[in-house]
């Protein structure tokens, strides 16, 4: 979130910490959950079974999410996707920019950024929808192995351990003529680790 934030504990409670304006922190559920992920200025919860929960700001149907069995949630500004057991993406909350109208198929991953939202196919191809500002939906053609997506951009390491960027802010480079902007040769680097918006390669 932009001024507060939440973390599960190991045996699956959810604590939350920073601005309370929403009640998007005095207001947070009790019981054991899967997962919390906080938008702006609220927050989704996947219950063990599977259900989701919602607290905080409401905007455009953010906080009511479908009756759904889903696998995991990420919030934005005021939507929010999800992936049920079959891979399908779920959405819901603000569709102004098209962040609610996600593409069909089936998905392995999925995150949330403040008017998009980007999956991932299990071949390791991202598909980006919503908001066309920031040239988010120009997705590099490659196969990842991890995604991280900030509010207007986001960063992927691929199967060659190549870091990519597109968005807002990237990186200006296309050394190799390809189209996309590369940040860095991580070949040296251990892949497991990932890569941060505003880093460079580990």
């Amino acid at each position: 979130g932009d001024e507060h934030a939440c973390a599960m504990t190991v045996s699956g409670q959810i604590t939350c910490w920073g601005q309370n304006t929403y009640h998007q922190v005095q207001a947070t559920p009790t019981g054991i959950f899967a997962q919390v992920s906080v938008g702006m200025g609220y927050n989704c919860a996947l219950d063990a079974a599977g259900y989701t929960t919602c607290w905080g700001y409401e905007e455009s149907g953010n906080l009511t999410p479908p009756l759904n069995r889903l696998v995991k949630i990420s919030s934005g500004k005021s939507h929010n996707c999800g992936l049920d057991d079959s891979g399908e993406i779920i959405c819901w909350g603000s569709n102004y920019h098209g962040e609610s109208t996600p593409p069909t198929g089936t998905f392995v991953d999925i995150w949330s950024g403040q008017y998009a939202s980007c999956a991932m196919a299990e071949t390791g191809e991202v598909s980006c929808w919503g908001e066309a500002t920031y040239d988010l939906q120009s997705t590099p053609i490659s196969n990842f192995t991890q995604v991280d997506f900030q509010y207007t951009s986001a960063c992927g390491i691929d199967s060659n351990n190549y870091a990519y960027c597109w968005g807002d802010g990237a990186p200006s480079t296309d050394s190799d003529g390809d189209g996309y902007n590369v940040m860095e040769d991580c070949d040296d680097s251990d892949p497991t680790s990932g890569v941060s918006l505003g880093t460079s390669c580990p």
